[in-house]
């Protein structure tokens, strides 16, 4: 199957950074091995700026804002209308057949979130560990490179 014939899933992730920019916040994810934000689907009925504090929430604990909170202010709000914020970016993701999981495609709208550092309650099902990490810790996880280069534009 080519990749304009797989299968789309929403998904959303949020880069979570300390108020000071010197750390942000990263899981282990048991399927894929490696260090990234926490994120997931977007449920059905839920905007994708809803998604990405609850999957912050349900994976790590911590209760994050949007740090960027990207809206034009031009809209005014109607009983059919009304702006949402836009994500710092969106990506174009394949992901390999796992499991039961087939090949399929994750369209990713990744936010900036802050939070202060706190105690982490992290989500068994999901989730290995979890830690706030320092540019110098980060050189040494094993991540994707879009983390790599989202992080280190963010963090000082």
């Amino acid at each position: 199957m080519r990749d304009d014939e797989l299968p789309w899933h929403f998904t959303t992730t949020g880069f979570i950074f300390n108020p000071e920019r010197t750390k942000t916040l990263l899981i282990h994810h048991k399927k894929l091995n490696k260090w990234v934000p926490p994120g997931g689907h977007i449920d059905s009925g839920e905007l994708p700026h809803e998604a990405v504090l609850r999957e912050a929430l349900e994976e790590t604990g911590i209760n994050a804002t949007i740090a960027q909170p990207r809206v034009s202010g031009k809209i005014i709000p109607t009983e059919k209308e009304r702006e949402i914020p836009s994500p710092y970016t969106m990506l174009d993701e394949a992901i390999p057949a796992n499991g039961d999981k087939k090949e399929h495609r994750h369209i990713d709208f990744i936010y900036i979130l802050e939070a202060h550092e706190a105690d982490l309650t992290l989500s068994d099902r999901e989730v290995h560990d979890a830690r706030w990490v320092s540019l110098k810790e980060l050189n040494k996880l094993d991540t994707f490179a879009s983390v790599d280069v989202i992080a280190k534009e963010f963090m000082i």
